[in-house]
């Protein structure tokens, strides 16, 4: 059997990268009820959301009344918590290994994506995402993924983004993978998962329950979206009744509507308030970009040195 300790703290797959991604991803130091004891410089027990027993550092879930009463005494140092997370992960990425029989084979994205996954107890033996991944369908898989009720109600950026990254992973395997899907064209294949947003110049778009323009009797006219917000993900490219290219979107609620393709564009070029308590690590995983990109697009900006209210290009 491969061992865990070789495949993820020494490998390609464990990466620092990855870890930073949980660790933002399932708690921050400055968020509130975060269980950060900054006099003491230790971890303690928070509230779960789902319930029950509390959590500890970057997810753990506490597993006994006994385990939650010695952490509420002595708490966790900010190594011993990454530590503690190292070992969750190592188990999530053995029952990932049993759920997914090719796993050692898969790109080391999706090994990583996989082991989140099982982490948050997402992907189990029973779920349709797991027979869709065990048959190679990554794209059927992707779009399965994302529609639980987790998704679709949380008010959480975090779990969102998460959930965001690892659907992407799944969907570029399948884009790579001329076998999982009905071939598509070239470029229709690399728009399916894009985001769009209004173009700056139109200032919004408008998103139709048909793809094509209805002003008559039965107006088609779903809704509005208003620059820069996006508008969400390319889920299919079409051929509108009226001849143009549309463009079917899960939009950010989940819904689905069409977009004229020459309507919206795939890049956001708006400007972001610095809020309290961001990083730029922390802006640049919530807006789904990286702390180099926004660097390149801000010119001598300090990543130590963000102003609340301060505004910054994304």
């Amino acid at each position: 059997m491969i061992r865990l300790k070789s495949l993820l703290m020494e490998g390609t797959v464990f990466t620092p990268e990855f870890l930073d991604k949980i660790k933002n991803w399932e708690n921050n130091k400055k968020f509130p009820g975060s269980g950060w004891n900054e006099k003491k410089q230790r971890w303690y027990p928070h509230p779960s959301p789902e319930g029950g027993l509390k959590t500890i550092g970057y997810g753990h879930k506490i597993k006994s009344a006994a385990e939650q009463s010695m952490y509420e005494r002595t708490g966790l140092s900010d190594a011993e918590a990454e530590e503690l997370l190292r070992t969750n992960l190592e188990g999530a990425a053995q029952k990932a290994m049993a759920l997914v029989p090719k796993f050692t084979t898969l790109p080391d994205t999706v090994k990583q994506a996989l082991t989140n996954a099982a982490y948050r107890g997402e992907i189990r033996s029973t779920h349709q995402t797991i027979k869709l991944i065990n048959q190679g369908n990554w794209k059927a898989a992707a779009a399965e993924y994302l529609n639980n009720t987790e998704y679709k109600q949380t008010k959480s950026n975090s779990i969102r983004n998460r959930m965001n990254w690892n659907y992407e992973q799944f969907l570029n395997l399948a884009k790579s993978d001329k076998s999982s899907d009905t071939p598509t064209n070239t470029q229709t294949g690399q728009l399916i998962g894009k985001t769009v947003y209004p173009t700056k110049k139109n200032g919004y778009v408008n998103v139709r329950s048909e793809s094509y323009v209805d002003n008559g009797i039965i107006d088609n006219l779903d809704t509005k979206v208003m620059y820069p917000k996006p508008i969400g993900y390319i889920k299919q490219v079409v051929t509108g009744e009226d001849g143009n290219t549309w463009y079917e979107v899960v939009l950010m609620n989940k819904d689905t509507g069409y977009v004229r393709a020459d309507a919206v564009t795939m890049t956001n070029e708006s400007e972001y308030e610095v809020q309290s308590g961001d990083t730029l690590t922390k802006i640049a995983t919530n807006k789904n970009t990286t702390v180099d990109n926004i660097l390149k697009k801000n010119p001598g900006l300090d990543p130590s040195k963000l102003q609340i209210g301060q505004k910054i290009k994304i």
